[in-house]
């Protein structure tokens, strides 16, 4: 099922949840890790896959990246330059440690709810604190 219907006057496209056709390597992965960790607000990071298909059924999958912020992050469309810059240099730092190999790749802003309700197509990559245990998680046990 669809997660997002986006109308135009050409049709309708889609956007869904999928796993990720492209998971990131484990050298790509710890670079996220290190950006993540150097980023205070940064509090969790997920490795999923989008699928956006459009009015003519064409579709394209691409590998997500999906954030949780602690404080979230104020909507960029409402804030002001300021906020915009610092919004932009976090995006521009995990580009550097991720860059796309081949295909595509998205970032998404998200909060846990959204996590938990889409949590089988998501692999968690990094966590400031392990859940009941304090301290950084290491994901990758």
């Amino acid at each position: 099922m669809a997660e997002a219907i986006l109308g135009g006057m050409n049709g309708t496209a889609t956007n869904q949840w999928i796993d990720p056709p492209e998971p990131p390597d484990p050298d790509t992965l710890e670079r996220l890790r290190a950006v993540c960790h150097a980023e205070p607000r940064i509090a969790s990071a997920w490795v999923t896959g989008s699928r956006f298909t459009r009015p003519d059924g064409t579709c394209v999958d691409s590998t997500a990246i999906a954030l949780v912020f602690d404080p979230p992050l104020e909507d960029v469309r409402n804030s002001d330059m300021e906020s915009r810059a610092d919004h932009w240099a976090i995006i521009d730092e995990l580009e550097a440690a991720a860059p796309i190999a081949s295909g595509h790749r998205s970032w998404l802003y998200v909060d846990e709810a959204i996590i938990a309700a889409k949590a089988k197509h998501c692999r968690l990559i990094y966590s400031r604190v392990a859940p009941n245990r304090g301290g950084t998680a290491d994901p990758s046990t």
